[in-house]
């Protein structure tokens, strides 16, 4: 089961829009057949086919008749010669085809992941994400639709939804057995109880592929190359949350340096932040308001220190807060000041004690850092291009904290 996971995990990775992947094992004695999608891994029964070939030629025989579809193959992506083309049913309309990157910008790591597949458009102008939505979690589009053309926000122009899980599993009927869980961080299943309910909804998670073009398409904060930029994309980034928590009730709860970007050059030359991936954002609409809206969710490096103290003592449920998020924008800009610009190999790495897997030694770490350690820690560790805003981060720091930090 191990080795099945592992190759499983492996097509994936090389076709990230693929919907799901059949396995068949092949015993001394049985076959057992497997398919394994976005919501977990489910078995048939073993067939004993010792002494059977009708059994074990229709077992084979059966993949060979199927479609790219009944196959779950990307049905999506296309290569035409060396061009890749995304093709987009829209109805009784002819399909939207673009053409876009053949390397993916971002893709999931791993199977029952959250993470989206991005590509750009060879214009650079579009960002098209791919992303696998829930019914137990609010869809980033929901929120995307919401934060329609504000300032400071990436955009959706349009999305579609292309395929349910459900439609390969709600005419199953499951019967009880032993159900496996898949371990995401290690790929190791285990053993669970046995299950009593035949009913097919409690076997997977209703999860949805849906199709999103968005603009524009920008760089990494990372990849700021001078003081005005880093400022400016942290300070658009502010505006964009502020406008995405005034004008439409949602508040982002992951702040951090992979959810800003530059965008291009405009025609007076002007670069500008933006923010991206609602993905873990709430709407603040009391009527709206979701479950597990109180559940810690965010990037470890960039939390609040007040966030980080409850994680470290084994507190996971806390209302973030739009003060949280700016102290996230803060340590966004410090990151910015002590690494950018430097090679990865020269760059200080004594942050990354900020997210390790001892949730204590991170809440020590960064309250030590940001409080009495700040000169010897921080500004200390400014990088040459970025010495003239060590007073700016002072002015950061006393304004966020009001002459009070965390005890």
């Amino acid at each position: 089961m191990n080795h099945l996971i592992r190759y499983v995990r492996e097509v994936f990775c090389a076709q990230p829009l693929r919907r799901f992947v059949h396995e068949l094992c092949l015993h001394k004695l049985h076959i057992e057949f497997w398919v394994i999608d976005r919501s977990g891994a489910y078995s048939s029964r073993e067939i004993v086919v010792i002494g059977s070939r009708e059994k074990k030629v229709r077992a084979l025989s059966s993949y060979m008749r199927m479609s790219d579809e009944e196959l779950g193959l990307d049905t999506i992506t296309r290569y035409d010669g060396s061009r890749l083309l995304a093709t987009i049913p829209d109805g009784d309309n002819q399909p939207v085809i673009m053409q876009v990157a053949p390397e993916p910008v971002a893709r999931p790591e791993t199977i029952m992941s959250r993470a989206n597949t991005c590509y750009r458009t060879l214009d650079r102008t579009n960002l098209i994400k791919i992303l696998w939505g829930s019914e137990a979690i609010r869809p980033e589009i929901d929120s995307l639709e919401l934060a329609r053309n504000l300032e400071g926000v990436i955009n959706l122009e349009w999305s579609k939804e292309l395929y349910a899980v459900e439609t390969h599993w709600r005419k199953i009927q499951f019967s009880s057995g032993d159900q496996i869980f898949i371990k995401d961080s290690q790929y190791i299943p285990f053993r669970g109880q046995e299950m009593t309910s035949t009913s097919s909804q409690q076997y997977y998670k209703k999860r949805r592929l849906i199709i999103a073009k968005l603009s524009p398409y920008g760089r990494p904060l990372k990849s700021c190359t001078s003081v005005w930029e880093l400022q400016s994309g942290v300070r658009d980034g502010i505006i964009g949350h502020y406008k995405l928590l005034n004008m439409a009730k949602i508040l982002q709860r992951d702040i951090s340096e992979g959810n800003i970007i530059m965008t291009r050059p405009d025609k007076k030359g002007i670069t500008k932040g933006m923010l991206i991936d609602l993905d873990m954002s709430i709407s603040l609409n009391l009527s709206d308001h979701p479950a597990g809206a109180d559940i810690i969710m965010g990037t470890v490096k960039y939390m609040a220190i007040e966030i980080v103290k409850n994680v470290s003592n084994g507190i996971f449920k806390y209302h973030k807060n739009y003060r949280h998020n700016l102290e996230s924008f803060f340590y966004a800009f410090l990151v910015g000041c002590i690494t950018y610009g430097l090679h990865s190999r020269s760059a200080p790495t004594h942050l990354n004690k900020w997210y390790t897997a001892d949730h204590g030694n991170n809440f020590r770490t960064k309250k030590s850092f940001v409080t009495d350690e700040f000169e010897e820690q921080i500004l200390n560790y400014f990088s040459p291009s970025y010495e003239d805003v060590k007073s700016l981060a002072c002015d950061l720091r006393r304004i966020l904290f009001i002459g009070k930090l965390y005890p």
